[in-house]
């Protein structure tokens, strides 16, 4: 079993683990418990924050097609990166303030990181082309469902996992760490990587939610991708708390 040591106080957990042997299970497990109790901090914060940024996001969607579609992924994938600090405070401090993002920098990275942060969905649109042609494409673009199942739209949906699950840390170096956006998309996707199982798991976890309610998807989103954005955060600190152990046992080795 995985020991989440408590090295702060109001019931927030650095996570580090203390029998290699754990299963990814074991693991997906113990960072769902602690994203839940993060989550439970300030539901309602998170989740009309979440709201907010969606809202924002897709107001550019109003645009002429396929503008529009690309003018709001690209806001919306630079918005949304906001909730990396944002959660952050609520996992360190155990309350949520917008307040606290002024305690963070890297905000210059913004535009850029949302450029990097529209390849998942980029990689939507390559799949529904080779997966489907033309409407394949009018499906990812224009949300032209006509003639779709719904395993079809969730398939075309679930695209963008693979690569959604690598670059999943990199806003957090950006943001949190304070990284350029070259180191930090190194890093991140070195530390998905190290991770991948549990990721893995909690990657299928998202496609499960996606083939369930492909047509209300935003829904979904919306009442399950902050507590699931709190589990990613969760893992983050798992990761660089074990990042640190082991920087700190090898310099008592040396």
């Amino acid at each position: 079993m995985t020991t989440l040591t408590n090295t702060t106080s109001n019931d927030v957990t650095t996570a580090k683990q203390t029998n290699k042997d754990n299963s990814a299970f074991a693991v997906l497990g113990d960072w769902l418990a602690q994203g839940a109790r993060v989550y439970r901090n300030a539901p309602i914060s998170l989740t009309l924050t979440s709201l907010v940024l969606m809202i924002i996001g897709g107001l550019v969607q109003g645009l002429p097609a396929p503008y529009g579609m690309f003018a709001s992924k690209w806001l919306s994938a630079g918005l949304i990166t906001l909730l990396w600090p944002l959660t952050w405070h609520v996992l360190q401090n155990g309350k949520f303030s917008l307040r606290s993002l002024k305690q963070y920098r890297g905000y210059r990275y913004l535009p850029a990181l949302g450029v990097l942060m529209m390849l998942p969905f980029a990689s939507q649109v390559v799949f529904g082309a080779l997966a489907f042609g033309a409407p394949g494409v009018d499906l990812v673009l224009y949300q032209d469902m006509t003639n779709f199942s719904r395993i079809h739209v969730a398939s075309v949906l679930m695209a963008s996992a693979p690569l959604g699950l690598l670059m999943s840390f990199i806003p957090a170096y950006v943001l949190i760490k304070q990284a350029s956006l070259k180191t930090a998309t190194v890093e991140g996707i070195k530390l998905a990587f190290r991770a991948i199982k549990p990721l893995s798991l909690l990657m299928l976890l998202n496609m499960a939610l996606m083939f369930s309610v492909p047509y209300t998807f935003v829904l979904s989103a919306i009442l399950v991708g902050p507590l699931l954005f709190c589990v990613n955060v969760v893992a983050f600190n798992y990761l660089i708390g074990e990042d640190t152990q082991t920087k700190n046992n090898n310099n008592s080795a040396s």
